[in-house]
Parts: structure tokens; sequence; C-alpha cells
């Protein structure tokens, strides 16, 4: 019994300790590195609030390719979501989730990270 006890001890110490080497690389990661640009606050891919600046480089930038016409205001707004989405999608580009944009996207519309 008492060699069965030990052994669960060791097998759970294993477990744990590949745990937090699995885990490792992402809590080393910033949160710059983590976030989406467009991608809505609150979300996973963008727990913070939204940049405005950014939110407005965006728009001109889609707004210069003829993909969206709503203002230059940095509001994040369906408008501009849809734009995204529309951009990546005329320009065979991965669609990406919560209408966000990844870097292939930014790339594209000659947006500096």
């Amino acid at each position: 019994m008492k060699t069965n006890k030990q052994l669960s001890v060791a097998v759970i110490s294993a477990l744990l300790a590949g745990t937090c080497f699995a885990v490792a690389p992402a809590w080393s990661q910033t949160m710059s590195d983590r976030i989406q640009d467009g991608a809505r606050a609150g979300t996973a891919s963008h727990p913070g609030t939204p940049n405005p600046d950014r939110i407005k480089q965006i728009q001109q930038a889609l707004k210069d390719r003829g993909v969206y016409s709503g203002p230059v205001d940095g509001v994040m707004r369906a408008e501009t979501r849809d734009a995204i989405r529309s951009f990546q999608e005329a320009n065979n580009l991965h669609v990406t989730t919560e209408e966000s944009m990844d870097d292939e996207t930014r790339r594209a519309l000659g947006i500096d990270q």
C-alpha cells in the first residue's frame, strides 16, 4: 500500500511538472504578442481596450483600397469589421475570427506592426 501511494505521488508530480513546461512558452509571451489588431476588446485575441490610433490607421488603409466608406474615427464598429472581412475575402487572405486582423492582412494593407 505504501508503495502504491509513493508511486501515485511520483506520477502526479511528474504530470504537474510536465504541465508547467507545456504552458511556460505562453506565459513568456508579452501582451502585444498575443493581441490581434482589430480584434474586439474583451476577447481572447484582444483582452484590453482598443487603440483608436491603430483603428484609424486600419480604417484609412481600408478606405484607400475602396472597401470601407465609413468615418476614420478610431471606433471599431460592425462597418469596420465587415470591411476587414471583405478585404480578406477579396484578396484571398485567411478570414480571421472575430473580424480581427492577422499579420498577413496587415502586410496586405501596408500597415506596420
